[in-house]
């Protein structure tokens, strides 16, 4: 589960390491050749390294052409290309023209005086000019790094933008052990757990269909020691971790504790998801078990205290704002981020309007039918839903649902049974 973050994180390290080149071959061309110059090494490397945009390096190109590089061969006094004479000991430090005694430039091949063919031996001078070739090197590095940074950026933000972790969590709590008997791979699981210690443990099963990972989790939190809240919350992916699907234990005042808990856990996303789970804020450590046999949320028994959550939840007004709110919390649209709602009551058809902010990207991939038609469905008087994120907009009525349905979409409101019903259908 970690490959999706090394991945996301080489480019920000080669961004790093390749801005980090240019300056330490600067620091070293100008350390070298300051000294080789007799000028103030140490000074001019500070100056060029921690001058910005390469203003050091320019302002030491231009200073260093008045000391030279060159020395005589015999008493090592600074000389230039162009002398031909040391003016210090006397030594000649070019060859002459046979003709007219001119002093000759290597690379003659006849007199610029007196135009005699300079003959080849005497085509060597004592003092050679030195070409500079770590300074193209450096010119070269300063205009491919950049270019080699802001390639490697671009591609680590479209893979980024590209595998962006759109998901969907569905979410039971307050199962009972004996929910279980009818999946084999679940009671057997609970089963051998009877002799562990206290703790929380996980059951997981995955299956990747096309670009979708879709996760299953039974979570068995053994030995609670208090009445507890819980949730579940889809962090998206990052540059630096995969997405995470964080499921929050936090405890609540009043009643009995009981013995254990368990929760499922339906998450959907674009990449292998990472599991935390936190205690009161404090994240804890879990036993993971996975399996290969499916221990789906969709089976008969699990939508069964779902379905009696959702029940207890229905409304008959729009106007019941605590309850509607209740409602969307329970549905899917409660998972997908920040949001607020917007109630149409002034006149028919009523609707409810959820506003996304900021927006949540990927949300037109996802399929609203199943969360709109439940809470038309139980809102008795609803006439519309309409979800909203920045550009994106869906609408779904109460005739388009009844339509899709083959019956009135307010029965799933009439009775458990006709909840049920719809959702066993949905999973099937």
């Amino acid at each position: 589960m970690a490959i999706y973050s090394i991945w996301m994180l080489i480019p920000i390290l080669a961004a790093a390491l390749l801005f980090l080149v240019i300056p330490i071959m600067i620091g070293m061309y100008v350390y070298r050749d300051a000294t080789l110059r007799g000028m103030n090494a140490v000074l001019w490397t500070l100056i060029a390294v921690f001058s910005p945009t390469f203003i050091g390096l320019i302002i030491y190109l231009i200073v260093r052409n008045d000391h030279t590089t060159l020395k005589c061969p015999k008493c090592q006094y600074p000389v230039t290309d162009h002398y031909a004479i040391c003016p210090q000991c006397g030594t000649q430090l070019k060859s002459r023209c046979q003709r007219c005694n001119s002093p000759i430039e290597s690379s003659w091949e006849v007199c610029a005086i007196c135009g005699e063919p300079v003959a080849e031996e005497s085509r060597s001078a004592a003092v050679g000019v030195q070409n500079d070739k770590w300074l193209g090197k450096i010119l070269f590095a300063a205009i491919l790094i950049p270019f080699i940074v802001v390639s490697v950026l671009a591609f680590g933000l479209v893979a980024y933008r590209g595998t962006f972790s759109t998901s969907s969590i569905g979410t039971v709590s307050g199962m009972n052990i004996e929910d279980y008997y009818e999946n084999k791979t679940i009671s057997s699981w609970i089963e051998d757990l009877k002799l562990t210690e206290d703790g929380i443990y996980v059951l997981e099963h995955q299956v990747t269909t096309g670009d979708n990972t879709r996760t299953n989790y039974i979570v068995y939190y053994k030995g609670t020691p208090n009445m507890l809240d819980f949730s579940a919350e889809g962090l998206s992916r990052s540059f630096f971790k995969s997405s995470t699907l964080k499921i929050s234990y936090n405890s609540i005042s009043g009643g009995q504790s009981p013995d254990y808990v368990i929760s499922q856990v339906d998450y959907v996303t674009k990449d292998v998801p990472i599991l935390e789970i936190y205690v009161d804020g404090k994240k804890v450590d879990y036993k993971l078990t996975r399996t290969s046999e499916p221990i789906s949320f969709n089976e008969n028994f699990s939508w069964k205290p779902y379905v009696e959550d959702l029940f207890a939840s229905k409304t008959d007004y729009i106007g019941d704002n605590s309850a509607v709110a209740q409602l969307i919390k329970k549905t899917g649209f409660g998972a997908l981020g920040n949001y607020s709602i917007e109630l149409e009551t002034n006149m028919e058809p009523y609707g409810l309007r959820i506003i996304y902010s900021p927006s949540v990207e990927g949300i037109s991939e996802l399929d609203h039918s199943l969360d709109a038609t439940l809470l038309l469905g139980l809102v008795k008087n609803l006439g519309y839903v309409e979800v909203i994120s920045g550009d994106f907009s869906y609408t779904l009525s109460s005739s388009d649902s009844t339509d899709t349905l083959g019956y009135d979409v307010k029965d799933l409101g009439e009775s458990r049974e006709n909840l049920m019903e719809f959702l066993e259908n949905l999973g099937n």
